[in-house]
C-alpha cells in the first residue's frame, strides 16, 4: 500500500507549520500512563480517549475527546481469516491513544437477530431467503441504535463486518448482488471502507491456526466467490490492503488511510483541525 501513504490529505501550505509545531510537541517525550473507559451495549462498544494522570496535565500536550462533525465511518471486510477483528482492535487501540473518541461494533451483532444468525454457524445454516431477512433486521438495530447516534456524536465508529459482507456472502449462495445492495440502501455509507484481501487457502489456514474448526460457510470455494465478489464491489471509499503482510503491516497501511479520510472529512484547515490531524499523525510517526 506504498501509493496510499502519499495520498493522505494534509492542510494547506499556511498551516503546515502549526501542524508541524503540533506534531512535534505529541511525539516528544514517553508516553503517559492512561486509563481507558470502555462502555459496552449489545451492538457495539464505545471506547473513550485515555484520561490524563492527575498531575500530570502540563506535561501532556494531547488532545483528548477527539471528535469529527458527522463522525466517521469505517468499515472493516473481507473473507473469513482476513484478519479483520485484529485490526479493528488495532486501529481501535492506535486511535484511542491518540485521544479519538472510537465505537467499533460488529455484524452480526449480539443482539436478537444477529445471535439468531450466529448460533445457525454451529446448527446448521439457514435458507439464504433466511440469512437476508434476519441480517437486514439485525442491520435496522444496529443503525438505529449505535451507528447513528454515534456518527451524530462525531465520533469514529469502526465496524467489523457491515452491509458489504452480506451482499458477498448471501450473493455467494445464489441471490440477486444488485437486489441485496438495494435492500441495504438504508445503511449509511462507509466513508472508508478498508477491505482486507487475502486467497481463501490463506484465510483456512489462519482459522485453523488459531484452533478454530471451519463452518459451513469457510471452505474454499465459497470463500473464492466471496472474495471475487468483494473486489467487483464498486463502493467509492473501497481500499484493497494486502492482508497477507504481517498484521502490523496490514495496521500500519490502514492507519495511514484512516487518516487521509479523517483529514478530508475535517475539511478547514482551522487551528484545532490542524491539532486534530496532528494528534493523528503523531500516532502514525510513534
Amino acid at each position: 500500500m506504498g501509493a496510499a501513504r502519499s495520498m493522505i490529505g494534509m492542510p494547506d501550505p499556511g498551516a503546515a507549520g502549526s501542524s508541524a509545531r503540533v506534531m512535534g510537541r505529541l511525539s516528544s517525550g514517553p508516553p503517559a500512563p492512561a486509563v481507558k473507559t470502555v462502555l459496552k451495549t449489545p451492538t457495539g462498544v464505545a471506547s473513550r480517549p485515555p484520561l490524563a494522570v492527575p498531575g500530570q496535565l502540563d506535561t501532556l500536550p494531547r488532545m483528548t475527546s477527539i471528535t469529527i462533525p458527522g463522525g466517521l465511518l469505517v468499515a472493516i471486510e473481507g473473507i473469513d481469516g482476513a484478519g479483520k477483528s485484529t485490526l479493528a482492535k488495532g486501529l481501535t487501540e492506535r486511535l484511542t491513544a491518540a485521544g479519538v473518541t472510537v465505537s467499533t461494533g460488529k455484524e452480526p451483532t449480539n443482539g436478537p437477530w444477529g445471535m439468531k444468525l450466529r448460533e445457525s454457524a454451529s446448527s446448521g445454516r439457514l435458507s439464504p431467503e433466511e440469512e437476508v431477512k434476519y441480517l437486514l433486521a439485525d442491520r435496522r438495530e444496529h443503525v438505529q441504535q449505535f451507528i447513528e447516534p454515534a456518527l451524530r456524536r462525531g465520533e469514529v465508529v469502526i465496524l467489523d463486518r457491515y452491509f458489504p459482507s452480506m451482499v458477498a456472502y448471501q450473493g455467494a449462495a445464489g441471490v440477486s448482488v444488485d437486489e441485496l445492495s438495494a435492500a441495504n440502501a438504508f445503511a449509511p455509507r462507509p466513508h472508508l471502507m478498508l477491505l482486507l484481501d487475502v486467497e481463501p487457502a490463506i484465510g483456512l489456514d489462519r482459522i485453523r491456526a488459531r484452533g478454530d474448526r471451519p463452518n459451513h460457510f469457510e471452505n474454499e470455494e465459497n470463500l473464492a466467490l466471496c472474495r471475487q465478489i468483494f473486489l467487483d464491489m464498486s463502493e467509492r471509499s473501497k481500499f484493497v490492503v494486502n492482508a497477507s503482510k504481517s498484521e502490523a503491516e496490514v495496521l500500519e497501511d490502514s492507519y495511514v488511510l484512516v487518516i487521509r479520510q479523517f483529514a478530508q472529512n475535517l475539511g478547514t484547515a482551522s487551528v484545532e483541525n490542524v491539532e486534530k490531524l496532528g494528534a493523528l499523525m503523531a500516532g502514525h510517526l510513534a
